[in-house]
């Protein structure tokens, strides 16, 4: 069974820049997931790319998954 939640994403870089002053709160890069799919059993977290670019993220790492939709 699938489960699926809305989820807020935030670039923690940019919410500490912003508790120190460096940038303005509106300027923390977040995006909302409205049908995130939950996996309980999951140890990463896995992004399309468009997502990283927008939130302005660096991947750690690389890892191949197996979806419904392939590899």
């Amino acid at each position: 069974m699938e489960h699926t939640t809305e989820i807020k994403l935030v670039n923690l870089e940019d919410t500490i820049e912003a508790r120190k002053g460096v940038i303005k709160p509106e300027e923390v890069r977040q995006v909302i997931v409205k049908e995130a799919v939950v996996d309980t059993g999951a140890s990463r977290l896995s992004l399309p790319q468009s997502l990283i670019q927008q939130l302005g993220l660096t991947p750690v790492g690389k890892a191949k998954s197996r979806t419904t939709n392939g590899v």
